[in-house]
C-alpha cells in the first residue's frame, strides 16, 4: 500500500500512456495459485467507440499530467491478496480480494497494512470491487460486486455480516469490476471493463443512467476525437469527480462523471518498478481522512 498525495500538474506526458483497446482484442492475466504457480485468465475487451469532434482542443499539458504525485508512505500488504477493490472510513481501510475460492471482505490497519479481520466469499462466487456507504439510517455499510456472477453483497462494516444479497443490474459486458459511491447524489457507480460507467441509484441499485468515458485525442489528420477508454476498473469518487484504474496500465483517469470526459491522467509507471514475479497489476484507490490524499495497491503487491 502506497499512501500519496497528488502535485501540481505543470509538466506533461505523451498519449501514449493511455492506450485504448481494439475491437476483440483479448488481454490475459497472471494469477497467483495455491502452490505459488500461475494460472491464466483472460478478459474481452468491447469494441471500441470513438465518440465525435469538437473544435475544444485541450493540450497535452491540460490532460496528460505526468507523476506528479508524491508518495508520503509505503505500507506492507498482503502479497497474496488479489486486491479488487478498497475504500476507507471513519480511519478503517477495506479491501476487497478476488480469484475463486479466495475472495475476502478484509479490514486492514492502514498504519501497518495488517489485516484485523476477514470474510470469505462463496467459493463460487470471484470478488471485485468494493464501496464504504451509509443507509438511509445512517448505518455504516459496505458494498461487494463480483465478476460473471452478477451477485452482490451488502454487509453490516462494524462486524461483516451479510445484511443483502442483490442481482446486479445489467451491464455492457454483463460483468461487475469496480464500485464507488457518491453519497451526495446517494449513487453507486459501477465499471464493467468496458468503456462506460453506470449509475445506480442508491438505494434500489436500479440503474439511472450510463456515461460513455472518453479520452481527447488528436488523429494523424490533426483532427481531435474522443475515444472510449476501455477496461475500467477499480473507482474511486473523489470531489466531484471518478478516479479510475485502467486494467494493466500503470495510471489514474481523473473523470468527469457527468460528461464522461478525462481531465487528467496520472502516471504510475514509476511507483512499482522492480516487481516480484507474482505481482500483478496496478489495482485499488481509496481516499484516506485526509483530502487529496490516497491509497493504491496492485494485485498480488507486496505494499
Amino acid at each position: 500500500l502506497s499512501l500519496f498525495r497528488i502535485l501540481s500538474e505543470d509538466d506533461a506526458v505523451g498519449s501514449e500512456n493511455v492506450k485504448t483497446s481494439g475491437a476483440g482484442e483479448t488481454r490475459t492475466s497472471r494469477k497467483v495459485n495455491e502452490n505459488g504457480g500461475t494460472g491464466e485468465t483472460s478478459r474481452q475487451a468491447r469494441p471500441e467507440n470513438t465518440g465525435h469532434n469538437d473544435d475544444k482542443k485541450p493540450t497535452r499539458e491540460d490532460i496528460f499530467v505526468g507523476a506528479h504525485y508524491e508518495v508520503l508512505n509505503v505500507i506492507p500488504h498482503d502479497k497474496s491478496a488479489f486486491t479488487q477493490g478498497l475504500t476507507f472510513s471513519n480511519g478503517l481501510l477495506y479491501e476487497g480480494t478476488g480469484l475463486y475460492g479466495k475472495s475476502e471482505l478484509r479490514e486492514l490497519s492502514p498504519l501497518d497494512g495488517k489485516v484485523i479481520r476477514s470474510q470469505s466469499m462463496n467459493p463460487k462466487l470471484f470478488g471485485e470491487g468494493i464501496a464504504h456507504f451509509k443507509d438511509e439510517n445512517g448505518a455504516n455499510r459496505i458494498i461487494q460486486i463480483t465478476w460473471k456472477e452478477r451477485a452482490g453483497l451488502i454487509y453490516d462494516a462494524e462486524n461483516f455480516s451479510v445484511l443483502k444479497e442483490f442481482t446486479l443490474a445489467d451491464t455492457e459486458t454483463s460483468e461487475g469490476w469496480g464500485i464507488t459511491y457518491d453519497a451526495g447524489a446517494n449513487e453507486f457507480i459501477v465499471s464493467d471493463g468496458s468503456h462506460w460507467l453506470f449509475f445506480w441509484d442508491g438505494k434500489s441499485l436500479e440503474e439511472k443512467r450510463r456515461v460513455e468515458v472518453k479520452l481527447p485525442q488528436i488523429d494523424k489528420n490533426g483532427v481531435l476525437q474522443r475515444v472510449g477508454v476501455q477496461l475500467l476498473n477499480e473507482l474511486e469518487y473523489f470531489d466531484g469527480h471518478v478516479l479510475a484504474n485502467v486494467w494493466y496500465q500503470d495510471v489514474l483517469l481523473k473523470i468527469d462523471p457527468k460528461s464522461g470526459d478525462v481531465k487528467k491522467v496520472y502516471d504510475f509507471t514509476n511507483l512499482y518498478q522492480d516487481r516480484i514475479e507474482s505481482a500483478d497489476c496496478f489495482n485499488g484507490i481509496s481516499v484516506t481522512d485526509t483530502a487529496g490524499e490516497f491509497f493504491v495497491t496492485g494485485k498480488n503487491w507486496p505494499h
